[in-house]
């Protein structure tokens, strides 16, 4: 699962003819070209993790280690198993993308509507916005 990998997909069914008439799946990335291309109608979504949000968490998880204090218990919300013991999780929210609610992206800050509209102004998802 990945945005780019679902972008050559959908640029080979382009050269067929077919892009947007076969549904597509992107990643976890929502990378930009990803959502000019849901915007387009031609991705069908991609996982959304607020940079902002996993930066502010690393952050504090970080500053918390070094000063000696482990990761906060009110963080933990979580395990993973590496098979030698279960490591203390911060999970944080993941969010699917797709034509209908890629305004949570832009309201994040991530993006701008004129940058996810820039390649199709003319999408019925860009007309929307301008």
């Amino acid at each position: 699962m990945n945005d780019d990998l679902g972008g050559g997909i959908v640029a080979a069914l382009a050269g067929r003819g077919l892009a947007g008439r076969i549904p597509v799946t992107g990643g976890q990335d929502a990378n930009l070209a990803a959502l000019q291309l849901i915007a387009q109608g031609t991705l069908d979504n991609t996982i959304f993790k607020n940079l902002s949000d996993q930066a502010k968490v690393a952050a504090h998880v970080t500053t918390a280690i070094l000063h000696g204090e482990g990761i906060p218990a009110e963080m933990i919300n979580g395990t993973i198993d590496n098979q030698y013991m279960a490591v203390p999780t911060v999970f944080l929210p993941v969010q699917n993308i797709t034509k209908d609610n890629l305004d949570v992206v832009v309201n994040s800050g991530f993006y701008t509507w004129q940058q996810i509209c820039a390649p199709d102004p003319a999408s019925a998802v860009c007309l929307d916005r301008n």
